[in-house]
């Protein structure tokens, strides 16, 4: 009678703690954050940018671009970045500033004028290009706010930054994601149309 009774309350149990694992964000910044869903799809994106995959090339980065999949290599980029631009959105937060459409706007007229950005912004879908362009008008927008005089410098060690492991290992001393292998890499890939 008694293992009947716990048969219940374990497959509860494991029910339970499988939706909190899969409700846990990929990447936090304090208060911003990316699910786990949204961020393999960035990834996935990323990695169908040629445009992007050769900028990073040309920047020194090392991976196989003309693998079937993103490695560790790849993954750890795309990784700091969103870090770096939620931690950017928590300081814009922390000062009570936000960007504008205008701010925004510009910014697209920046990527305008570039045709290899603008061939990487146009590569992604509408969600991820506004996430883009939002995301580089906060960089810009912060960096606006640091030269101005008496400004008070960004306290990074200060973010509350957490990282799924599954992405690799967040290393605040660099400020880069980490050693990540390839043994560990599990991006999902969204459902084919």
């Amino acid at each position: 009678m008694k293992r009947l009774f716990l048969l219940p309350l374990l497959v509860a149990a494991s029910f339970s703690l499988a939706s909190c694992r899969s409700e846990s964000p990929a990447i936090k910044v304090n208060d911003l954050e990316t699910s786990i869903e949204a961020f393999d799809d960035e990834i996935t994106q990323w990695w169908a940018s040629d445009d992007f995959r050769e900028v990073l090339l040309g920047g020194g980065l090392s991976f196989d671009a003309d693998a079937s999949q993103p490695g560790p290599a790849f993954i750890e980029v795309v990784a700091t970045r969103r870090i770096s631009f939620l931690a950017t959105g928590a300081e814009l937060d922390n000062r009570g500033v936000d960007v504008t459409a205008d701010d925004i706007a510009a910014m697209e007229e920046e990527f305008a004028s570039d045709p290899t950005s603008q061939a990487i912004v146009d590569s992604l879908d509408a969600d991820l290009r506004a996430q883009t362009l939002r995301d580089f008008a906060r960089q810009e927008k912060l960096n606006e706010l640091l030269q101005e005089p008496g400004a008070e410098p960004v306290a990074f060690d200060d973010f509350d930054v957490f990282l799924d492991p599954r992405y690799g290992t967040w290393d605040p001393d660099t400020g880069a994601v980490t050693s990540l292998s390839v043994g560990e890499l599990r991006i999902r890939r969204p459902a084919s149309d």
